[in-house]
């Protein structure tokens, strides 16, 4: 019989102590059958017998390694890993994020088991390394505004994602194995980085995401490390590249109308917000608000500090 979830790790040149430490969050899960899979995206040194040494002093078997020889990026590395993904679901993960806590799969399968999503989302802790100290940040959230998930108000969650650019975190997210695989194979060829791109074509075409509200916490986020999220303008330019061709393919499709396809792919900063002006207004106000929708709830960093420790 299938798992129910399959847990993908996602490595290119990923040191080995940020890779040991996230399969750790996954290897120690309970009361849940999962596959495990590491795709690797042509790394110089991809470390596969460490990583095969390591599942297995676990007593864990079902796992594969899929080694890509050259680089093409995330988009096909995880193609390459879906091939191998026996679960109805799949849990994307990359090294320096970590599960939540020893029990959050189990958590998820119960939330998910009766619903019906093509995309699933929780909330992520965000943190980084300041000063060889872990430090959390309680003011961080993708969506920033979460109510419309939690009034399923899909006109709303369209807008924020197209108009406002509030875009849930790819870190975050479960999806449907058979559903996520076929929107991926079709934008393959305009995305070759931010795969969580996928999700504003899916919900495009009328596919539906949930948050699962009833998990306090699902993942920790190494935040300001990833290629959307760090200060290397080659890769913030390569991800508004994929964003842009998925908003291009979209038009073409007649998915979305004209102004949304203008605001997104316009070079010009003035005709973007004047853009916004009249059909956003809202946007400007988003922009300063805090985040919008989340229950007050301190994350236990004792996890955190366990993984890091590994």
């Amino acid at each position: 019989m299938p798992p129910f979830l399959s847990v993908l790790v996602l490595t290119y040149n990923s040191a080995w102590d940020k890779t040991r430490q996230t399969l750790y969050s996954v290897l120690i899960q309970k009361n849940i059958e999962f596959d495990l899979i590491v795709a690797d995206d042509g790394s110089k040194e991809n470390n596969f017998d460490k990583i095969k040494e390591y599942i297995e002093s676990f007593g864990f078997t079902k796992y594969s390694l899929v080694e890509n020889k050259q680089n093409k990026g995330t988009v096909k590395n995880i193609l390459s890993g879906l091939a191998f993904c026996h679960g109805e679901y799949i849990k994307p993960i990359s090294p320096g994020d970590f599960l939540y806590d020893e029990n959050i799969l189990q958590k998820t399968q119960e939330c998910i088991i009766n619903r019906n999503a093509a995309v699933f989302f929780e909330r992520a802790c965000y943190y980084s390394i300041k000063d060889d100290s872990p430090f959390v940040f309680l003011d961080k959230a993708n969506p920033h505004d979460v109510r419309p998930y939690l009034m399923d108000d899909y006109t709303k969650i369209k807008r924020n994602y197209l108009a406002y650019s509030d875009l849930i975190l790819g870190a975050s997210v479960i999806y449907k194995t058979s559903v996520f695989r076929d929107y991926l194979s079709k934008v393959s060829d305009y995305i070759k980085y931010a795969e969580d791109n996928t999700i504003i074509y899916m919900l495009a075409h009328g596919e539906r995401v949930e948050f699962l509200s009833e998990i306090q916490y699902g993942v920790w986020y190494e935040y300001m490390s990833g290629i959307s999220m760090g200060n290397d303008s080659v890769w913030l330019g390569r991800v508004a590249n994929d964003r842009k061709n998925v908003i291009s393919l979209l038009y073409q499709e007649h998915a979305i109308p004209y102004w949304q396809y203008k605001l997104n792919v316009t070079p010009n900063w003035f005709l973007r917000q004047f853009i916004k002006l009249i059909h956003a207004p809202g946007s400007f106000v988003w922009r300063c608000s805090k985040i919008k929708g989340y229950d007050k709830c301190l994350p236990d960093k004792d996890w955190m500090r366990k993984f890091l420790s590994v």
